[in-house]
């Protein structure tokens, strides 16, 4: 939101290898030739790709979920399943209290309040530019 420059952009100037090879190897293309929204699909996508490389390693203890199921698959799931921690009425309040407040909401920065789900606000703000570069 707000104005500042995207976050995905503060290290184009410095990106990692991996961004490099993603976008080199998929699109063959070097990342300066990439206009912004692109970077920042392309950004993403190493990240994404990242995690999931992580996931499939034969050993990880990763564990993905579904971004709209929280906080209640922490409780219901993750914390009792894969943890194997049980939950009292108290941690379970607290989680909830936590996952009440928008996380971004450093104190001076004016964005501290109530989270709320905006997910689909965002995406129908994104322009059509944004939209392709992550479908492609």
């Amino acid at each position: 939101g707000g104005g500042g420059a995207a976050v995905c952009l503060r290290s184009k100037h410095r990106p990692l290898s991996v961004l490099k090879n993603l976008v080199r190897e998929e699109h063959g293309k070097e990342l300066r030739e990439l206009k912004d929204d692109e970077f920042c699909a392309a950004h993403l996508a190493s990240l994404c790709e990242s995690a999931y490389k992580e996931y499939k390693e034969p050993m990880s203890l990763g564990q993905m979920v579904n971004y709209a199921d929280l906080p209640r698959v922490m409780i219901e799931n993750i914390m009792p399943n894969h943890f194997g921690v049980s939950l009292d009425t108290d941690a379970i309040e607290r989680i909830w209290d936590v996952n009440s407040v928008y996380s971004k909401g450093a104190a001076g920065k004016g964005k501290a309040g109530a989270w709320k789900e905006d997910s689909s606000e965002k995406e129908q703000m994104a322009s059509e530019s944004v939209k392709e570069a992550c479908r492609t």
